[in-house]
């Protein structure tokens, strides 16, 4: 009985396919731009807030309209305690710092 191999250009068919759906999901990700940062009172904590490369924005001020995430992070252990997803980076809610929590005003 035969044993049947892949061809070195279905591997390489293979591969590209699984890079570029790689790319598709997380380009987003890796072309976001840091929009602001917002550092607890104390000083442990801050949240950083990337926005989405928009490719819509062609005029002054739309900037602010993409939209991104945000990552929670201790700074004493450089963890990310808590991340999530913002419609637009410019209505980011009042944040207001607790001892143990963080709320989100809109």
């Amino acid at each position: 009985m035969a044993q049947k191999y892949l061809k070195p250009r279905s591997i390489l068919l293979l591969f590209s396919l699984l890079l570029l759906f790689l790319l598709a999901v997380t380009y987003k990700r890796i072309l976001s731009q840091q929009h602001s940062i917002n550092p607890s009172p104390d000083g442990n904590y801050q949240i950083i807030i990337f926005a989405y490369p928009s490719f819509t924005s062609f005029l002054p001020g739309q900037g602010g309209d993409a939209s991104g995430f945000l990552k929670v992070i201790d700074l004493n252990t450089q963890n990310i305690i808590y991340t999530d997803n913002v419609s637009k980076v410019n209505d980011i809610p009042t944040i207001e710092w607790h001892q143990d929590s963080i709320v989100f005003y809109h």
